[in-house]
């Protein structure tokens, strides 16, 4: 009986401890990426309950902090944006944070000289090549909400996944099929598929980067995003290699030595697209002007589509369509 006492006591000095121990400590060490199960186990009753409660309510995406692209513009050079018939109002509260926005990327600087790559005149196709790149980027640094080098690796496989210049060598004729091939990728994948207003603003997105911070500086955006590209690629490369060690093989896709070979290679292409950039960079800036025609569009289009869904849930009394009226005349008499 003494025995079993003495057990029980011990038992509830432990609860009272794990309940002394703040969350931090008791994720010490845990892998907040993929000790998913671990870290469930660590929390309390109370602390499930709350986290259920949060989840079944939808209100999970509320507790983060939405960030502030670093390529937010002023509001002097939004109205480049506004003058070509996008939403004015949409526009204004997307520049209103700039001073919010923290800095854009370090540039690369050992950037190699385009004729140490390149014998002859390059390709046409390029600057559209680049408004593909641009595009994949931005959405996905959005979908991780700034935070993409917080798992690199996964970042840098849905960049690829999304960007067909990277590993296919795939070239583009206009800025229209740059945008809407990048576009349609990410509707073909679940994963990486979001809303048509989401979409529409990564093209402003596109066309921001292209304007640049200043006349003087138009260029600097477009650096600002290959050399993040190189670092992405250059951070997951290093981390793959790092778990390569202790785990050998991938669990589904490339094994490690084939992704940082294309990760490698990925950079090299940073490369050589900063080179083209630093030499014929001017070819760029113009193309903003495509890309906020496309944002105008893409914008009135889903105006539309929204008005007329609003007019369909008004005449049908909610949103979703009522039943149909059965015709209960079975024979019709015939004179």
């Amino acid at each position: 009986m003494l025995k079993r006492l003495e057990d029980q006591e011990e038992e509830e000095e432990g609860e009272d401890m794990t309940d002394k121990l703040t969350l931090e400590d008791r994720l010490q060490g845990l892998d907040l990426d993929r000790d998913a199960e671990a870290i469930w186990d660590q929390l309390t009753d109370q602390e499930r309950a709350e986290f259920q409660s949060v989840v079944e309510r939808g209100m999970l995406g509320d507790m983060l902090e939405m960030w502030t692209p670093w390529w937010s513009l002023s509001q002097k050079r939004a109205s480049l944006i506004e003058e070509v018939g996008t939403e004015q109002d949409t526009v204004t509260k997307e520049t209103e944070s700039r001073t919010n926005a923290s800095p854009p990327p370090p540039l690369l600087t050992k950037i190699p000289m385009l004729s140490s790559l390149l014998k002859g005149q390059p390709s046409e196709s390029i600057k559209y090549n680049i408004v593909n790149i641009l595009y994949c980027y931005a959405y996905v640094v959005r979908l991780h909400n700034g935070d993409h080098f917080t798992m690199p690796t996964q970042a840098a496989q849905e960049v690829l996944q999304l960007c067909p210049v990277f590993m296919e060598n795939f070239s583009f004729c206009d800025v229209g099929e740059a945008l809407h091939a990048a576009m349609a990728r990410s509707n073909q994948d679940p994963s990486l598929a979001n809303t048509p207003s989401f979409q529409s603003l990564v093209v402003k997105d596109v066309s921001c980067i292209l304007i640049g911070p200043s006349k003087e500086d138009s260029l600097r955006f477009v650096q600002a995003t290959l050399s993040d590209l190189h670092h992405l690629f250059s951070v997951a490369r290093k981390k793959e290699g790092k778990d390569s060690s202790s785990r050998g093989q991938m669990e589904e896709g490339a094994t490690s030595p084939e992704l940082r070979q294309k990760l490698f290679l990925c950079k090299k292409k940073c490369d050589f697209l900063l080179a083209w950039s630093a030499e014929h960079g001017d070819k760029l800036t113009p193309l903003a002007m495509d890309c906020s025609q496309e944002y105008a569009f893409l914008s009135r289009e889903l105006s539309q589509h929204e008005k007329a869904k609003s007019e369909l849930e008004k005449a049908w009394g909610g949103s979703n369509k009522p039943p149909r009226k059965e015709d209960k005349t079975l024979i019709q008499e015939l004179s």
